[in-house]
């Protein structure tokens, strides 16, 4: 825990990989960019290592204001394989896979997206749902692949019952894509939040994925990438810092 404290305040200080994401007309009030310095390889999947990405998320407005409203942040790997999709300032392609979390209004999410069809879809997990996969294009009822609530070698996800979205708190996502059996790889996420003069963690998680169904364009780079979800005009920009 000093550890991570001491480690984002030496990236704060060397001002990072930072910027904000706000409600973007254009993209329905989504907003998206992708970091550069900190994406990887294709390679990098099948040589054994271990990807890492931190970010630093705060949404602006008074301290401590609860957040109403259903929103969310993303941390993630992606790649982008449709080129109908929505461009950003940057003229750069929202993406369609990847692995990556989330802190909303619920705490923590783990999010693998995919194409499905002629719209990207997405495997979602989450504390509520009973830490069953829920689908973004709609509510997988049977079958679902649930988690536990506990570290476990076959996945889980935390919980946090008493979490609630503030303004002006920041907090921090760290996630990992590690080798898994069978040529899987495992996604591991953690969310803290600020405390004080440190921060603490709330929740954590880990769910296992085929790397060719989220990851398929051989030799595109993993982009680190950051966005939030669309919302509604007004909704309080999001300042962040990736590291």
């Amino acid at each position: 825990m000093r550890y991570l404290a001491l480690l984002l305040s030496v990236f704060l200080a060397a001002c990072g990989g930072g910027g904000s994401l706000s409600g973007d007309p254009d993209l329905n009030n989504y907003d998206f960019e992708y970091r550069e310095e900190f994406s990887r390889d294709y390679a990098a999947l099948s040589s054994g290592e271990v990807l890492t990405l931190r970010a630093r998320f705060v949404w602006a407005g008074p301290r401590a204001e609860r957040i109403e409203a259903p929103q969310h942040v993303v941390l993630a790997f992606t790649q982008s394989a449709f080129d109908g999709n929505p461009r950003n300032d940057e003229g750069e392609l929202l993406f369609t896979h990847g692995a990556g979390a989330l802190v909303g209004e619920y705490g923590l999410a783990m999010e693998l997206w995919f194409r499905d069809g002629d719209a990207t879809n997405a495997y979602v997990w989450r504390q509520d749902h009973n830490r069953c996969m829920v689908e973004v294009l709609g509510t997988i009822e049977t079958g679902a692949r649930c988690l536990d609530d506990r570290m476990s070698s076959n996945g889980y996800i935390t919980s946090a019952p008493g979490f609630a979205l503030q303004k002006g708190i920041a907090y921090v996502l760290h996630i990992r894509i590690v080798p898994g059996l069978d040529g899987q790889k495992e996604l591991h996420a953690e969310l803290y939040q600020e405390s004080g003069d440190t921060f603490i963690l709330v929740q954590h998680g880990m769910v296992r994925f085929p790397p060719e169904r989220h990851f398929p364009v051989q030799g595109q780079a993993l982009q680190a990438s950051v966005a939030r979800t669309p919302g509604t005009e007004g909704e309080p920009v999001v300042d962040y810092l990736v590291f």
